[in-house]
């Protein structure tokens, strides 16, 4: 496992706080998620 580390504003934080608090997951899981997702899609349009 990697870890990655990055600034967002402030104003980002709190909502991707609040989108991962209402999808009942950490930030990390939602994250996480987000970005499979990213991939499999593109991963898809190349195929």
């Amino acid at each position: 496992m990697k870890i990655i580390s990055f600034q967002i504003s402030d104003d980002l934080h709190k909502k991707l706080r609040l989108e991962a608090v209402m999808n009942e997951k950490s930030i990390r899981r939602y994250l996480t998620e987000l970005i499979e997702k990213d991939l499999k899609t593109k991963k898809e349009q190349t195929q």
